[in-house]
């Protein structure tokens, strides 16, 4: 609890200060549930901290001025430098609901005003006393609707049908199988989380909510009104459309869990465009949904693109937050310590992110959790000891790919159920410790590193493990291993496999004259597919050669298993050491005596042959081999998305997929021209080659995808115009071109595309006027176009009759005139433009921007 000497005045006398505590230590807070504004938590008791607060003006002697609600929160999105008297302005020209309300302070710093302030605080109490006596009438008849003006704030994260749509119906669950009232209530089934019965008075409900955001945060995290803690306080008393403070039956295990999920969320606004515009967080982080809605489970089923990854919040039956799953999403911030009070979390995922700063040691109180993986990002700092405390259930520690240092804590070798430890590409030193040999681990990543020392002695004994990587290519320059089954150089990025990998590949098992024989003979099988390369003896497709000749467990006579069996095992085992497979996060079923179709990742068809390969987030490292193109007469699903370190270029050879209907390159790091040779792809209904570095035009070939419902081709580096063979192709539902080099005017020929839902070009630098005829896309439903800057004139009126428009932005172009009367009065639910323009009107938008697009507030 906060001291009580911050609450004296230059000359109080102990009394006084004991007086002034026992009446006045807290903030009026009865206004949070009337006609006037809540104060802010307590602990901005002092008048400095305060008046500072975003919508807070300080009125001289006679108190504090607030401002209207809506201002409270709002303006910390976009530009947190922004003047607070020009931000006050701004929010007074767009606010409909813009109100002034009066909050007598409590002290005051001067000598001279002493008399004047206990004056006001006797007044004070005397309101509070008024107020408590006639809302102890009113909240009995209170449906938890709040105010007008509490709706007209709760309108930014809510969709319309939850605005008119009480708390109790509004099914806060992420599944059927949960039962709101569990949500609501306290959870007996719930880790320490004992229940504290609610305060009752809307006083005691406000201080209730803040010393329980003490305990969770400290008292420092509240010094400073722009920390993540402070937002989600603010935002948990002042804004959540779920109004907890008029809820007295509220658990603080529900309060706990939200108060946490908003923690999180404001953790990640150091790109708040990334976050506000990402399909996880908009409409649902925020919102008047249960934290356990807070993913993108309900939007995927409306995607036509197939995506199946959840990201978000994932709780069990009974509401407790268990995953946290937000992987691949590109959001940017730290870690907040406060994920150590969701004490039932048993897996947590932050991979693939621009996440920074050190792993919070906090998180050693998460005695459930199985698997950490914050792979590929940007942490640094060294490895918490503390985490040895997770013995019980952690599984997985995956952190390679980040900038963390020091040592491998000596404490972590008490992680007996330990099976996976991934420390690759890090700066990590030392030696680890031989009691790490008492562990029955299975995989291994040290490679990319600086330790030193051998790892004989703690690994190689009795070694169960089934990958092992480490800088043991030259021990002089790296580490001793001889066991490893890859072993690379002091950089770690030349890798090369290992005896312990290739078995007894170097040794013939079988007369030679048999092994020559079959050599011969499946070498004459393979040179039309790959060349000269199987002379190489270094090269992939040589090793896979003698592999299949020397040491498969499961070979079988070649003329027995027949040409295009024998070719389909090639090219997969091939797809295996060209991108690491033994450094796959699941490679079961690999190079063992099963058959191809039990592979992970491979699915076949009922006469064998391979219809799809899915290794989507499987850790990739490498390239997509050209032989690839030899499956056309079967495969019809690629699924490679989230490979970070599959890099290259994209095989012409891929053209050749003519079966192909789902192709996802997307998070990898392909780069180069696309080839033309795409067109090729008659079949395909899902292409998706998002975020990655392709360059050059986009080939006008690309017409020839007839079928495709999905052309996800944004965040790349492409260049030149957006082919106007594009609206050829008459099933397109969903075109993503966005975040590109992309010139030239929008074509007409896009008018097209009678089937276009989903239509996103932004961030490019498209240039000239919207084409009137975009208005024949009558089934169009989201239109991107903002941060064009080249893009001109106004709003064509045909798009105001769409009748399934739901969202248009055009913040960040030379787009002017007034919306309100072309969309503020339908069915679009977002709009975003640069209505801090005097010469853009628009009072109905969700994102208001300057007239270069630069300095934008969440309205």
């Amino acid at each position: 609890m906060v001291s009580s000497s911050i609450y004296r005045d230059e000359d109080d006398n102990d009394d006084n200060v004991k007086s002034r505590q026992s009446k006045h230590d807290r903030l009026p807070a009865a206004a949070a549930v009337s006609s006037l504004p809540a104060p802010p938590m307590n602990t901005f008791r002092t008048l400095n901290t305060f008046s500072s607060l975003p919508g807070w003006n300080d009125d001289g002697d006679d108190g504090i001025i607030m401002k209207d609600l809506d201002s409270f929160t709002e303006g910390y999105f976009i530009d947190e430098q922004m003047d607070r008297d020009d931000y006050l302005n701004n929010m007074d020209q767009f606010s409909q609901q813009s109100k002034t309300h009066t909050v007598p302070t409590t002290t005051t710093t001067k000598r001279t005003r002493q008399n004047k302030s206990r004056s006001i605080m006797i007044l004070t109490v005397l309101i509070l006393v008024v107020l408590t006596i006639v809302l102890g009438v009113m909240l009995p008849s209170s449906n938890r609707q709040g105010t007008g003006d509490e709706e007209s704030s709760n309108s930014d994260f809510t969709s319309p049908d939850e605005n008119t749509t009480s708390k109790e119906t509004s099914s806060p669950t992420m599944s059927p199988t949960i039962d709101p009232v569990t949500l609501d209530s306290n959870n007996d089934n719930s880790n320490n989380n004992s229940y504290t019965e609610p305060p009752q008075h809307p006083q005691q409900q406000l201080n209730h909510f803040f010393d329980l955001a003490i305990q969770w945060s400290g008292e420092d995290s509240f010094q400073d009104v722009t920390t993540s803690a402070s937002r989600a306080l603010q935002w948990l008393l002042f804004q959540d459309p779920w109004q907890l403070m008029d809820d007295r039956t509220v658990s603080d295990f529900t309060v706990q869990q939200r108060y946490v999920s908003a923690v999180l969320y404001f953790s990640f606004l150091d790109d708040p465009e990334m976050v506000v515009n990402n399909v996880v967080f908009n409409n649902t982080f925020l919102s008047g949904m249960n934290v356990c809605q807070w993913n993108n489970i309900l939007s995927q089923q409306e995607e036509p693109d197939g995506v199946n990854s959840t990201r978000g919040i994932l709780c069990d039956s009974q509401g407790n937050i268990q995953e946290l799953q937000f992987q691949g999403l590109g959001v940017s911030g730290t870690l907040p310590k406060e994920l150590s009070h969701l004490t039932n979390l048993v897996k947590i995922n932050f991979g693939q992110n621009f996440i920074s700063g050190s792993i919070p040691a906090s998180l050693s109180r998460l005695e459930q959790l199985e698997i950490i993986d914050i792979r590929n990002c940007s942490l640094t700092g060294t490895l918490p000891p503390e985490l040895s405390n997770l013995s019980n259930h952690l599984e997985s520690i995956l952190l390679g790919n980040n900038r963390l240092s020091g040592s491998v804590p000596k404490s972590w070798s008490t992680l007996t159920n330990l099976r996976q430890l991934d420390l690759a590409f890090n700066d990590l030193t030392g030696e680890l410790s031989p009691e790490f040999s008492a562990l029955q681990l299975h995989t291994v990543r040290l490679h990319g590193n600086e330790f030193s020392g051998s790892l004989d002695t703690v690994f190689c004994i009795d070694n169960p493990l089934v990958t092992l990587t480490a800088n043991c290519l030259d021990p002089q320059e790296g580490i001793e291993c001889s066991c490893c089954t890859f072993c690379c150089n002091k950089q770690g990025l030349e890798c090369t496999l290992t005896g312990a990998w290739l078995g007894d590949a170097g040794v013939a098992t079988t007369p030679p004259d048999v092994v020559t024989e079959k050599l011969e003979k499946l070498q004459a099988i393979l040179e039309p597919i790959s060349g000269q390369a199987l002379q190489d003896p270094d090269s992939h497709q040589s090793i896979v050669l003698h592999w299949m000749v020397k040491s498969d467990p499961n070979a079988k006579d070649l003329d027995e298993m027949g040409y295009v069996f024998v070719v389909q095992k090639y090219v997969l085992i091939l797809i295996y050491v060209a991108t690491n497979g033994i450094g796959w996060m699941d490679n079961s079923g690999w190079l063992n005596a099963t058959e191809v179709c039990a592979w992970k990742g491979i699915s076949c068809h009922s006469d064998g042959l391979v219809d799809d390969i899915d290794l989507g987030n499987q850790n990739l490292v490498g390239t997509l081999v050209s032989e690839i193109g030899v499956l056309g007469n079967s495969l019809q699903s690629l699924m490679l998305h989230g490979n970070r370190w599959l890099t290259g270029r994209l095989p012409s050879e891929v053209g050749l997929l003519t079966y192909l209907t789902s192709l996802d390159v997307s998070g990898c790091q392909f780069s180069g021209p696309l080839p033309p040779n795409i067109g090729g792809l008659s079949s395909i209904s899902i292409f998706n080659i998002e975020e990655n570095f392709f360059s050059g035009h986009i080939p006008s070939e690309i017409g020839g995808m007839v079928q495709a419902k999905s052309l996800l081709l944004g965040s790349n580096s492409f260049t030149g115009e957006v082919p106007s063979e594009i609206g050829s192709i008459a099933s397109l539902e969903r075109l993503v071109m966005k975040s590109s080099k992309l010139s030239g005017t929008i074509p007409t020929q896009l008018s097209g595309l009678e089937r276009l839902s989903h239509l996103d070009l932004s961030r490019n630098s498209l240039s000239g006027r919207i084409p009137s005829e975009l208005g024949s896309l009558i089934l169009l439903e989201d239109l991107f176009l903002d941060a064009n800057t080249g893009i001109n004139g106004t709003v064509p009126e045909d798009l105001a009759f769409l009748p399934r428009l739901k969202q248009i932005s055009v913040h960040g172009t030379g787009v002017i005139g007034n919306l309100d009367l072309l969309f503020c009065t339908g069915e679009v639910q977002k709009i975003t433009a640069n209505c801090l323009d005097p010469l853009v009107k628009c009072t109905c938008c969700a994102l208001c921007c300057d007239a270069n697009g630069e300095k934008c507030t969440v309205m």
